[in-house]
């Protein structure tokens, strides 16, 4: 699985910068209002949540007429929004914060600190917390993150100068390009990894191997 989503991906989605590895996945940004970009708009959502870095804050996108009927402001201009459903996390990076916002109220419900230079994603119901310099990875319920400590031991250690990609189904594929390793963790249910993939450094021919 993990080695046919090399072939599939490797030219197309992965670049060096300064000895980093970038997977660029296509998502398709759509422009819904006033500058607010969503990675995916689902027609069939009842909202989308959207975000204006510019203005600090993200909103929700009445999907019918495609028009903001809410928003929540932010502390920093280098935010995120994810959603699952009814699931809505508000990502400050410049803050180091990770607020859980109530779909309905638009309402911040719960805050917890983000590590320095992390990264976060969302698998169903859990949040998958990355930092990429160091390979650390936390796997956290959002029903349990007012309790998360950014002090605490990680749930996993995938490989300094690390970049990941989130399926919709709860696949999280993490690269390391200190160890050459593509790691695949089923994020929204399992603590461990699955299955791991000895790539080497990118532009080199992928090793062979069992497909796994």
């Amino acid at each position: 699985m993990i080695r046919e989503w090399i072939r599939r991906h490797r030219q197309a989605a992965t670049t060096v910068t300064g000895g980093a590895v970038v997977l660029a996945l296509l998502t398709g940004f759509a422009l819904v209002s006033d500058g607010y970009q969503a990675q995916r708009v689902d027609l069939d959502d009842g909202s989308v949540w959207v975000v204006n870095s510019a203005q600090q804050a993200i909103g929700r996108a009445n999907t019918a007429v495609l028009e903001l009927d809410s928003v929540v402001d932010s502390r920093s201009e280098d935010i995120d929004v994810l959603q699952a459903g009814s699931t809505v996390l508000l990502a400050d990076r410049g803050s180091s914060r990770l607020d859980v916002v109530d779909d309905a109220t638009s309402e911040v419900v719960d805050t917890a600190p983000l590590p320095a230079g992390a990264e976060v994603m969302l698998a169903g119901s859990r949040a998958a917390i990355l930092v990429p310099a160091t390979g650390q990875l936390w796997l956290v319920p959002v029903a349990g993150l007012s309790a998360f400590d950014a002090a605490s031991a990680p749930t996993l250690i995938l490989g300094a100068d690390a970049v990941a990609s989130m399926g919709d189904d709860g696949t999280l594929l993490v690269y390391s390009a200190a160890t050459g390793t593509l790691s695949r963790i089923q994020a929204d249910t399992d603590d461990t990894v699955r299955a791991t993939v000895d790539v080497g450094p990118v532009g080199a021919p992928v090793a062979e191997a069992a497909d796994v």
